[in-house]
């Protein structure tokens, strides 16, 4: 989790949720007037927003073609109150949907399945597919689980990357439905590389170790959880970077390394002697980050333990002596 995600939490809003009512206009004739004023304004207390056209249904599953003075059909990126309290969760394993707010704490908006599908509860009887839903509260919605279908632009298969992001002799048909449960950056899998964290590029096959480069599959609507061999923390200090000897690497005007609120990808623990005090200090050492030291690069980099906390992965990290 190279660079933090500004997320708009609107809690407090939610426990003072009284009466869910519809935000956006629900008649399509007169939506297509008032698309930018209403449909696609983003209302961050006890909304939903969507990332797709959306039928509203019945408690049975059923499409409604009259709900409310309108035809039932939403617009991508309309806002529509939703009936229910958000509540938090330990992990977004757990729950079908969750969110994240900015301090990485999971939460989920309770959803009923129909007929083996999931929606959000918008009062009066009506729901829409959780599917169909971008974000909650302006809070970026994931899943842990999405089918979709493997494709490839070159070639009759596609190939599987193991736990470490090497290449396997695995490979699925074009065509092959899958489903994902992870995404990851390559260097959630291994610390070789050149300092550049490319951004998400793999997903988990569910229910195994195999990885599928993301664009070798049809786009999914909603972000998946991390997947990472190591452990993310989050900055709640502004932090320091720090060599092996435990001095820190000044920048430009003293300003610290890394923010509030940021996080980062740590691969194991390490105390360092501070030369000062004597005193041995808990270091985390950084993954995907290197110091150019005379003519040599290093990736021997640190952060103290004391200026974060642990978000993702914390029985993974090694401890070095």
């Amino acid at each position: 989790m190279k660079k933090s995600k500004k997320l708009i939490a609107s809690l407090a809003a939610v426990a003072l949720a009284t009466v869910p009512v519809i935000t956006t206009s629900l008649n399509q004739a007169h939506a297509a007037q008032t698309t930018d004023q209403t449909q696609n304004k983003i209302a961050t207390a006890s909304t939903l927003t969507l990332n797709h056209n959306t039928r509203i249904y019945n408690k049975k599953g059923q499409k409604l073609y009259s709900y409310q003075g309108s035809n039932g059909l939403l617009k991508k990126g309309a806002t529509v109150k939703y009936a229910a309290q958000v509540k938090a969760i330990d992990n977004p394993d757990i729950k079908r949907y969750s969110f994240p707010d900015n301090e990485w704490n999971w939460y989920y908006l309770p959803y009923k399945t129909i007929r083996g599908q999931e929606y959000y509860s918008i009062s009066h009887g009506g729901y829409v597919k959780a599917i169909n839903v971008d974000k909650i509260n302006g809070n970026e919605l994931y899943t842990n689980e999405a089918t979709t279908t493997a494709t490839q632009l070159i070639g009759k298969s596609v190939v599987l990357y193991d736990s470490q992001g090497n290449k396997t002799s695995k490979q699925l048909n074009l065509g092959q439905k899958v489903t994902l449960d992870k995404q990851a950056n390559i260097f959630d899998l291994t610390e070789k590389g050149d300092g550049y964290n490319g951004g998400t590029n793999l997903y988990r096959i569910k229910g195994t170790n195999d990885f599928i480069n993301k664009y070798s599959v049809k786009k999914i609507r909603q972000p998946l959880p991390r997947y990472t061999n190591y452990t993310d923390v989050l900055f709640v200090n502004d932090g320091y970077l720090y060599n092996a000897k435990g001095e820190k690497v000044i920048e430009k005007d003293n300003r610290p390394n890394y923010h509030k609120g940021g996080s980062i990808t740590v691969t194991s623990m390490i105390d360092i002697t501070d030369e000062t005090t004597g005193k041995a200090v808990p270091f985390y050492r950084v993954a995907d980050q290197y110091l150019d030291i005379g003519q040599k690069r290093s990736n021997e980099c640190y952060i103290k333990i004391s200026d974060t906390k642990i978000i993702l992965g914390g029985n993974n990290l090694k401890v070095n002596n």
